[in-house]
């Protein structure tokens, strides 16, 4: 991506709440060519107003096997409060990835919405599946905690000052 004379990495995210745009957001200011799927296509419409950079698609099996066997970085942010993770990449799909790709589970507190996915540790964060590299670490924010808390408390002032 971000390296001269190199071909821009692509990045797929399933998820476009504040954790999937925050990741795409940051592989797109590195460089990479980013996709965003979710099911909600008003959300997708308004993202892409604010976000001309990156692609916004509607979750659909065309668009994730269209995706999938050239995507480098797949990120799995798929979250409904108070709810159990909704598997949205199957095991099949996860083999349509380059071997050597890496797969980022962040719902993983949540059961993982990655049907490969299983709670990892810092100690060993990392595990081979499909010939994909995945990394589902538990609580991830605990890793950065002060920023963790800044940003929580970003989004949660505004409805205390209410």
């Amino acid at each position: 991506g971000g390296v001269t004379d190199s071909h821009p990495g692509e990045v797929l995210v399933i998820g476009a709440g504040s954790v999937g745009m925050a990741a795409a957001k940051v592989a797109q200011g590195l460089g990479a060519n980013v996709s965003v799927l979710d099911i909600n296509q008003s959300r997708l419409d308004l993202l892409a107003i604010q976000n001309q950079e990156i692609k916004f698609l509607l979750n659909q099996p065309a668009a994730l096997e269209n995706l999938l066997p050239t995507t480098d970085l797949l990120i799995g942010a798929v979250m409904i409060p108070g709810r159990h993770a909704p598997i949205v990449i199957t095991h099949k799909q996860i083999a349509m990835l380059q071997p050597g790709s890496v797969a980022v589970d962040v719902a993983i507190d949540q059961g993982g919405c990655l049907e490969t996915s299983h709670p990892t540790s810092w100690d060993n964060p990392v595990y081979q599946a499909e010939n994909v590299q995945h990394f589902s670490v538990t609580n991830m924010p605990g890793a950065v905690p002060k920023t963790a808390s800044q940003a929580l408390s970003e989004k949660i002032l505004p409805h205390l000052i209410r």
